[in-house]
């Protein structure tokens, strides 16, 4: 009961550090892509705005769930991936102080590592982003601490674990079906060899059911309801082979793999103690290889992830090799000193990395610049100035599936005539629109456009149409009013 009431009492108190420090980003105008395109899905979601479909299907599904149930809860808030991930973050931190006192560490000292690794740039950059990669850092805490229990006794317990958190790598991000598929080979290396010798096709069995189960049934559904049961595995912001974003990438990665050693020390300084102990070096190998293999094959495929967040599951992998170092009478204190140098590793990665002049690093450099307060050297989302205009103007015709970070920043999707609409399909079928306003976004570099508006009207924001005149009009958007319709707001 006591462990019970300390567990709470922690996770609690990171959630309002994380909401502090998510407060403090939107005060200095920082609010991450990800994190605007998830609170307007699932805005739109609560406010009975989408399909069965779109949210059947909605990929990955639990930053997806948690965000639905903070929007419909009514905690008053407009941006609820927000606080969903500052719900993570205090899943996350509670964690760390749960397995640092079962590996017995003092209160005081759990207390501080946890404080340490979660101040650690690579945790506030992973916060920053959305509760996806929040709770990727939560799966990735419970496949390395479930991966030392396996590699020492090969009990069912650590082996449900480990599979337990594989499924949930994969439902949280992208990148955890690629870290996943990183991690197979490895896994076969850290099994104890006396239960690979007596069953090693239990052992897999056990490991890799539950993915292999949940995996097909969400194939399932997407059959069932879109008709593409594997269109969950490719990331949609990818960057095309070739493109320069992927370029950039590969140019980027040995300066993420310095980092690594420097943000992470507890890894490197663990094997190297533990070389004679192969129940401890195999692990520790196994979880730095399989966290190396997922970023080549994260850069090699065009991943939309900024080069910090590729990184950021060192975070969770520093927790677990602190809390599995060898001499339990100096383990508090090992754990304190490395997650210090961690912390200024990646303090000191965060400063010289993003001052890089690469696409790649852009994000991480605006968000650098939000937790210093420092002036902002790049422009603010591209949708900020239309959704400041549009306000609360009721009738504007938006393809909000398509761009949901408008919803986000309008705060709710009352006064847009979306897609679930029958009046936004009447409006595309017909040969000349009939709304209010019409928000047209500009061409893109895709190979094929989202937006409803511009599949169907494909001049429109070059040329509008008759009975329409520009009122709004930058690099990234145009908003038509009808010169014959009147409505309210803008």
């Amino acid at each position: 009961m006591r462990r019970a009431a300390g567990f709470l009492l922690v996770g609690t108190g990171c959630f309002a550090l994380c909401v502090a420090y998510l407060l403090w980003l939107q005060v200095n105008d920082y609010q991450s892509a990800s994190m605007l395109a998830l609170s307007g899905d699932v805005v739109l979601a609560a406010e009975g705005r989408t399909g069965v479909t779109a949210f059947a299907t909605a990929y990955p599904p639990l930053p997806h769930l948690l965000s639905f149930l903070v929007a419909y809860s009514d905690l008053g808030t407009a941006m609820p991936a927000a606080v969903a991930a500052a719900l993570g973050g205090g899943f996350f931190g509670a964690s760390l102080y749960g397995i640092s006192r079962q590996a017995g560490i003092g209160v005081g000292a759990s207390l501080l590592v946890t404080a340490l690794l979660m101040a650690n740039p690579l945790f506030l950059r992973a916060l920053a982003e959305g509760p996806d990669i929040v709770l990727l850092l939560c799966g990735m805490l419970m496949f390395a601490h479930g991966l030392f229990g396996l590699t020492r006794d090969g009990t069912v317990q650590h082996a449900m674990a480990v599979a337990f958190a594989l499924v949930l790598l994969v439902f949280s991000h992208h990148y955890g079906v690629l870290i996943v598929f990183a991690a197979l080979p490895f896994l076969a290396l850290s099994a104890p060899r006396e239960l690979l010798a007596r069953a090693p096709g239990g052992l897999f069995l056990a490991l890799l059911f539950p993915i292999a189960f949940a995996m097909l049934g969400f194939a399932y559904i997407g059959w069932l309801f879109a008709g593409a049961p594997w269109a969950f595995l490719s990331d949609p912001d990818a960057a095309v082979i070739g493109s320069p974003e992927r370029t950039a990438g590969l140019v980027s990665l040995l300066a993420v793999a310095l980092s690594f050693a420097v943000a992470c020390p507890q890894l490197p300084v663990l094997a190297a103690r533990s070389t004679r102990r192969r129940i401890l070096l195999v692990p520790t190998l196994a979880l730095g290889g399989t966290l190396l293999a997922a970023i080549v094959l994260a850069t090699a495929s065009g991943s939309s992830l900024s080069p910090f967040l590729l990184l950021s599951p060192a975070v969770a992998l520093a927790g677990a090799c602190t809390l599995h170092w060898p001499s339990a009478h100096v383990r508090g204190t090992v754990g304190i000193v490395l997650a210090v140098v961690g912390l200024l590793g990646a303090g000191a990665a965060a400063t010289r990395t993003t001052d890089r002049a690469d696409r790649t690093w852009r994000a991480d450099r605006t968000w650098r610049e939000a937790v210093l307060g420092a002036p902002r050297s790049a422009d603010e989302h591209p949708s900020r100035a239309v959704a400041r205009y549009l306000g609360d103007s009721d009738g504007v015709l938006l393809d909000a599936l398509a761009h949901p970070e408008l919803v986000a920043l309008r705060q709710t999707a009352r006064g847009l005539v979306v897609p679930s609409d029958p009046r936004f399909s009447l409006a595309l079928l017909s040969v000349r629109p009939s709304e209010p306003l019409i928000a047209v976004p500009a061409p893109s570099d895709a190979p094929v456009t989202r937006d409803r508006i511009r599949q169907a009207f494909s001049d429109f924001f070059e040329e509008g149409a008759p009975g329409y005149r520009v009122v709004y009009s930058d690099a990234n958007w145009q908003v038509y009013r009808s010169q014959t319709i009147t409505t309210g707001g803008n």
